[in-house]
């Protein structure tokens, strides 16, 4: 789920358009049961090798929750990228998926990777938020993308519940909006109640902010239980200790205050509801294989 470092040359190849990229040959990675076509400077070229464990654990939630509730889940999975997070939850489950992102460059390997799952799968290119449009435009970079605001155009976008009926597992990737998406559409998941999974960026004092109000939002509807992964996929903590989350967000500000090299550049977060707590204690020992 996380966002990738790579040296200068991927920061020309980053400023290619989206026909560009199409001149390019394809990679293919081996993800959990698929082979996954990616861009050929995309991060999981190299990083699926070097870290192992990086978004294993979204397939051991889709398929505890699942489990769970039945066939009939539903796995949301926001800012889908090329589809290699939906082929680990592909691989764990039989559940339907909905698949959410808006990419010119990564929609169409999207497309490629997800008719190679057996799921049920509906694919939406779109702006995830609160149904309003946002201005500004997408700037990928490294195999992620980022909406940098500005006047160039409004983009309109969806709320949860115009992707999909309900969710049983919902994952965020949205490189800096999943704590916006997550406020804007509390009332979505307080009717839900999905295993909820994101990133947890810190750019600057606003995200601080906003992760701060994201997990009072979260606690008032029942969410308590959460585990923190770092970016290469080790689990960090497990607690029910609201302080702890705040802490988990101020040790990557301190950092990126002082301008080092992060420790661990972001945290993923997966919140429980009440409703399943009992799923905790099996997501910590099935990640920790």
């Amino acid at each position: 789920m996380s966002s990738a470092a790579r040296p200068t040359k991927n920061r020309l190849l980053a400023k290619l358009t989206p026909r560009a990229f199409r001149k390019r040959p394809d990679k293919i990675i081996q993800i959990g049961k698929f082979d996954v076509a990616a861009p050929f400077n995309h991060y999981l070229t190299w990083i699926a090798k070097e870290q192992p464990r990086r978004d294993l654990a979204l397939g051991v939630a889709a398929r505890l929750v699942c489990e769970k509730r039945g066939p009939a889940s539903i796995l949301v999975d926001v800012g889908a990228n090329i589809g290699a997070t939906a082929a680990i939850m592909a691989t764990a489950c039989s559940a339907d998926l909905v698949l959410v992102e808006p990419s010119d460059v990564y929609f169409p390997y999207l497309e490629k990777n997800a008719a190679r799952f057996p799921n049920k799968t509906t694919l939406l290119k779109a702006f995830v938020a609160d149904g309003a449009p946002i201005s500004g435009s997408l700037h990928h970079w490294n195999g992620t993308a980022h909406v940098e605001p500005g006047a160039t155009r409004e983009t309109p976008t969806l709320r949860l519940e115009n992707c999909a009926e309900n969710a049983a597992f919902l994952k965020l990737d949205t490189d800096g909006f999943d704590f916006r998406i997550i406020c804007a559409n509390i009332s979505t998941l307080a009717a839900w109640k999905p295993i909820l999974a994101f990133e947890c960026q810190v750019r600057d004092d606003s995200f601080v902010t906003d992760a701060f109000e994201t997990f009072d939002a979260l606690n008032a509807i029942g969410y308590n239980d959460f585990v923190a992964l770092d970016d290469q996929g080790y689990v960090f903590l497990s607690s029910r200790e609201r302080r702890q989350a705040d802490q988990l967000v101020r040790f990557i500000s301190q950092q990126t205050k002082d301008k080092v090299r992060l420790s661990t550049g972001n945290f993923d977060f997966f919140f429980f509801h009440a409703e399943d707590a009992d799923l905790v204690e099996a997501f910590l020992q099935d990640t920790a294989f």
